[in-house]
C-alpha cells in the first residue's frame, strides 16, 4: 500500500471512529404494522442518520439553523434520542438527561424563547413539557397541564407567541381540547367552535395569514378517517371551505409551512387502503395537488419541518407498510422532492478545531459545496461561514475566532490560509483537479514540520464529500 493510500485509509478509519412499547390506540388504524422479523445479521455502517423509525417528531430551530428530531418507534420499542439536521448531515446529540423514550408526541419551535418545545406521549397522568436549547433538555413544571395523550398535534403561533396544542388519544377517548403554552404555563381555551375529537392529525402555522392550520386525523367513536381543514385565529376554530377539492381523508399525515412561498405543504399519510404518497399545498383558500418528478415513497407517521435558512421542507422516516420502517431524508424546494444522502461520519470528521471534543463546532456544512464555488470567507452561508466562527472552506471545518491561528495552515511552514485557498482555487476546475489539490496538500502534511493531524481529517472529509 502506498504512503498516500495508507494515509487516506487511516484517516477514513479515524473519521468513522469519531462517530415505551408501541403506543397504538386500541381501535381504529394500527400504527406501525406487525413486529419485525426474527434477528438476523446486519451490515454495520458508520452512524450517519437516525435509525429507521416512525411516530417521531421534528421542529426547526431558526436561531441555530437546525432541524431537531426526537424519539419515535422502531416497531419493537420507542426511541429517546435527539438528532439535528444541518442541511448536510444528521448530528447525534447526546444530552446528559432528557425526556423518556416515546412515540406519537408533538414538537414545535418557540421562537420568542428560542426553545424547541415537546409535549405528549410521556409517562404520567398529565402531559409532560420539555424544552431543548441545543445542548440540554429541561422539563418544565407548569401549575396545570393537559391530561395525558399521544398522537396530538402542535404548532407555534409566532404573532401571539403561543404554542397551540389540539386533540390526540387520551386514556379513555379521543380528545378535542385546545391548549396554549406561553413558555411557563398551559391554558385551556374554550372556543365557540372546534374540530371534532381526533388523533393522528397534522398542524402547521401560516405566518403570513396568522392562522394555525389543521387537517385530517381519525375518530375512534365514528371509526372515520377525517379530511376536513380548520384554522385557529387565536380565539376560535373556523372550518375552511376550500375552493377546490383537497386531500382525501387520512390519518398520520405531516404538514409544514413554507414561509418563502406562503404555502402549507402536506405529504402522505394513510387511509383504509394503506400509505399515501401525494403532495398538496394550502394557500388559505384552496388545496392544490402538486406533481413532482420525484417523490418519497408512500408512507405515514413521518415528520416534516421547514428549514427557513435554506428554504427547504425536510422530511424524515415514517412507516412504509408491512415491516417497512423508513430512515430516509428528503427535501422539498417548492417544485420537487430530492432525497438527501447525509454526510458520512456525522457529526464531524474528527476533532477539527482541536478542543478535544468531537462536536457540532467541528461541523461546517455550508463550506462543503462544489469545486465551482468561490473558496473565500464571508458572512453568508453561501460563502462558507460557520456558526460563531471562521470557516476555512478548503478544510471544511469551523475554527472559533479566538482559536484561529495562521500558523495552523495546512500547506506547510510559513504558509497562510490565503495561500492555500488560492492554490485550490487555481486547481478546482473539476472533481479530478480538486482531488489533485487535496493530494498535494496531504503530501505537504506528511512533512514532519507540518502542523497537527487534525487538518488531515478535514482534508479527507472535504475530498470524500465533494468527490464521492
Amino acid at each position: 500500500m502506498t504512503g498516500k493510500n495508507a494515509f487516506i485509509t487511516v484517516v477514513l478509519i479515524g473519521v468513522a471512529a469519531c462517530l415505551a412499547a408501541d403506543l397504538a390506540p386500541t381501535a381504529g388504524p394500527v400504527a406501525g404494522g406487525p413486529p419485525s422479523a426474527a434477528p438476523a445479521w446486519l451490515l454495520a455502517l458508520p452512524e450517519t442518520s437516525p435509525a429507521s423509525r416512525f411516530d417521531h417528531a421534528m421542529a426547526y430551530d431558526s436561531a441555530r439553523g437546525r432541524v431537531v428530531l426526537f424519539g419515535g418507534d422502531s416497531g419493537n420499542g420507542s426511541f429517546g434520542d435527539t438528532w439535528e439536521w444541518n442541511g448536510a448531515a444528521w448530528i447525534n446529540k447526546t444530552p446528559a438527561a432528557g425526556p423518556s423514550s416515546r412515540a406519537g408526541h408533538a414538537m414545535a419551535y418557540d421562537s420568542a424563547r428560542g426553545r424547541v418545545t415537546m409535549a405528549g406521549a410521556g409517562n404520567g397522568l398529565l402531559v409532560d413539557t420539555w424544552v431543548w436549547d441545543g445542548t440540554a433538555w429541561v422539563e418544565k413544571t407548569p401549575p396545570a397541564s393537559p391530561i395525558w395523550r399521544f398522537y396530538n398535534a402542535m404548532a407555534y403561533d409566532s404573532a401571539r407567541e403561543r404554542l397551540v396544542l389540539f386533540g390526540g388519544v387520551g386514556d379513555l377517548s379521543d380528545l378535542s381540547d385546545t391548549w396554549e403554552w406561553d413558555g411557563s404555563a398551559w391554558v385551556e381555551r374554550m372556543p365557540a367552535s372546534s374540530p371534532s375529537a381526533r388523533y393522528g392529525h397534522a398542524m402547521a402555522y401560516d405566518s403570513a395569514r396568522g392562522r394555525v392550520v389543521l387537517f385530517g386525523g381519525f375518530n375512534n367513536e365514528t371509526n372515520a378517517y377525517l379530511g376536513d381543514t380548520w384554522e385557529w385565529d387565536g380565539t376560535t376554530w373556523i372550518e375552511a371551505t376550500p375552493a377546490t377539492a383537497g386531500p382525501s381523508a387520512r390519518i398520520w399525515t405531516a404538514m409544514a409551512y413554507d414561509s418563502a412561498r406562503r404555502r402549507v405543504v402536506l405529504f402522505g399519510g394513510a387511509d383504509a387502503t394503506g400509505g399515501l404518497g401525494d403532495t398538496w399545498e394550502w394557500d388559505g383558500r384552496k388545496w392544490v395537488q402538486r406533481s413532482p418528478v420525484t417523490s418519497p415513497a408512500s408512507r405515514s407517521e413521518h415528520a416534516m419541518a421547514y428549514d427557513t435558512g435554506r428554504g427547504r421542507i425536510v422530511l424524515f422516516g415514517g412507516y412504509g407498510g408491512a415491516v417497512s420502517r423508513l430512515g430516509d431524508t428528503w427535501e422539498w424546494d417548492g417544485r420537487n422532492w430530492a432525497e438527501k444522502t447525509p454526510a458520512t461520519g456525522a457529526p464531524c470528521g474528527g476533532d477539527l478545531d482541536g478542543d478535544g471534543v468531537c462536536d457540532e463546532d467541528d461541523d461546517c456544512p455550508h463550506s462543503i459545496l462544489t469545486p465551482s464555488v468561490v473558496l473565500g470567507y464571508g458572512t453568508g452561508s453561501e460563502e462558507g461561514t460557520c456558526d460563531s466562527g471562521v470557516a476555512n472552506p478548503l478544510l471544511a471545518f469551523c475554527v472559533p475566532v479566538e482559536k484561529f491561528e495562521p500558523s495552523s495552515c495546512i500547506g506547510g511552514p510559513g504558509c497562510t490560509i490565503a495561500d492555500d485557498i488560492e492554490l485550490c482555487k487555481s486547481l478546482a476546475s473539476d472533481c479530478k483537479e480538486w482531488q489533485r489539490c487535496v493530494d498535494l496538500l496531504a503530501k505537504a502534511l506528511e512533512d514532519p514540520s507540518a502542523q497537527s493531524g487534525n487538518p488531515r481529517h478535514a482534508i479527507q472529509k472535504c475530498a470524500h464529500t465533494i468527490c464521492k
